[in-house]
């Protein structure tokens, strides 16, 4: 097993059993006389009688970590451990960490597979697949897309052998999915899909019990006919409220956030990341972290963001922290993180819910009885702000081109992407209306001559 894959894995157990590291209380340093910092995990000496003892942090060869961001971050996957641990999770202990320490993945792996269920069964092949250099080598977004669909099938049928699970009733599962979550009934439906087909990537041996052909897959094939998802745009008016309110409630860099992904569709988790310069000249440039492609956008000519950029950039200059990322949540000056983001912007929505229980729009979602051209602010995310810019410059008469240069979409995507997100509109349609009327109005008395045969 790659060693790469073992670590996020052991994230991923952490991250599901809902645990919060704060590996800043159990990261120590020592300075050695010629001034050379030594850094250590140290847990509380209370805990010594248990196992739990201060160790000096190494690297994967070996070689004592003198960095401070990678004490860090080797000491926060010690932390996971030992406060999963302190909560009395099973399978974890002092000696899931050796003498150098490192986590001991071969024994993560080894706790986590007798912890999965008998081989063969659903649970069993999602903790082997998410073992597996497959899915190490998936693109950090995907793989969160992929637990989230494998922690619903694991919920369903973990403990089910495969060969017990029918078409008939895979295909049922996947419709009641549809029924509550009909935006991702499609998702679940694929990585379900495409796990069991991968098993002959994931075993060795045709004959484990976790190994299913591709002709015996429980989810192949299996023509549910999910409807397609609602297009949901955000209305301008939704989001010139939901930018007011941030400010009103002094979380302006949520504002900041929200007309970014209006404007750009750029993923979350982009710019999460984005340094405290990007925004210094004027072209901001970045590679996509789901399709590693250079995106170059001269943002300065957007009025809206120009401005909301530069109040930012005043703020960061009147707090004496200094951050590395240009997006900085409002309350602690501390760089947003997804969680954080997420719950925050849920907070905002709430309120402005509360206000606005919907907003007109121009994109006809049928939600309401006679007034189909109305949207729930409940239903506003930031996703579907990526949705909104597409479909926004697809209106504008943009060509896929030029869409991609904002998107970041690969060429193989971007007809998908554009089927995907820009329905048939009233815009589209009132559009084609005013050609035709100006054609059939024009008074031209010409007709169209027959192409002459060769």
């Amino acid at each position: 097993m790659a060693r790469n894959t073992a670590q996020s894995d052991l994230r991923r157990r952490l991250a599901s059993l809902r645990v919060k590291p704060r590996p800043g209380l159990w990261l120590a340093k020592r300075a050695n006389r010629d001034g050379v910092l030594r850094y250590y995990f140290q847990p509380s000496r209370f805990d010594a009688g248990s196992g739990w003892k201060m160790v000096r942090l190494h690297d994967k060869d070996e070689l004592p970590i003198s960095s401070e961001t990678e004490a860090k971050a080797a000491c926060q996957e010690l932390a996971e451990i030992y406060l999963a641990w302190k909560q009395g999770k099973e399978g974890f202990g002092p000696e899931l960490i050796d003498k150098l320490g490192r986590p001991v993945y071969k024994r993560i792996a080894q706790t986590r597979s007798a912890m999965a269920g008998a081989p063969g069964t659903i649970a069993a092949i999602a903790a082997d697949f998410m073992d597996s250099d497959e899915f190490g080598e998936l693109k950090a977004s995907t793989q969160d897309d992929y637990r989230l669909c494998l922690d619903a099938l694991v919920k369903q049928f973990g403990v089910r052998h495969w060969q017990s699970i029918s078409a008939k009733e895979a295909k049922t599962w996947i419709r009641e999915k549809a029924v509550i979550h009909p935006s991702m009934a499609h998702q679940w439906y694929r990585t379900c899909r495409a796990v069991l087909n991968k098993t002959r990537l994931v075993y060795d041996e045709r004959d484990h019990p976790g190994y299913v052909p591709e002709a015996m897959n429980p989810f192949e094939s299996l023509n549910v006919g999910l409807p397609r998802a609602r297009l949901i745009v955000w209305p301008q008016e939704a989001i010139a409220a939901m930018v007011k309110l941030a400010d009103e409630l002094g979380r302006p860099s949520l504002g900041d956030a929200i007309v970014t992904m209006a404007w750009l569709g750029v993923r979350r988790q982009d710019w999460l990341a984005w340094p405290a310069n990007a925004f210094d000249t004027p072209y901001l440039a970045w590679d996509t972290e789901k399709t590693d492609a250079p995106v170059t956008i001269p943002w300065t000519v957007i009025p809206e963001l120009n401005a909301r950029i530069e109040a930012a950039k005043l703020r960061h200059q009147r707090t004496a922290v200094r951050s590395t990322t240009f997006f900085v949540d409002d309350v602690g000056q501390r760089p947003w993180n997804a969680n954080r983001f997420h719950a925050a912007f849920g907070k905002l929505r709430a309120t402005l819910a509360e206000r606005h229980e919907s907003f007109a729009t121009r994109y006809a979602v049928k939600h309401y009885a006679g007034d189909p051209l109305r949207i729930p602010t409940a239903w506003l995310t930031m996703r579907v702000l990526r949705h909104t810019c597409i479909t926004a410059l697809h209106d504008a008469g943009c060509v896929r081109e030029q869409i991609r240069a904002i998107t970041g979409h690969t060429i193989a995507s971007i007809n998908e992407v554009l089927d995907r997100y820009t329905k048939l509109t009233a815009d589209q349609a009132g559009a084609a209306l005013a050609k035709r009327l100006a054609h059939e109005g024009s008074g031209s008395d010409e007709t169209v001559m027959p192409l002459k045969r060769r």
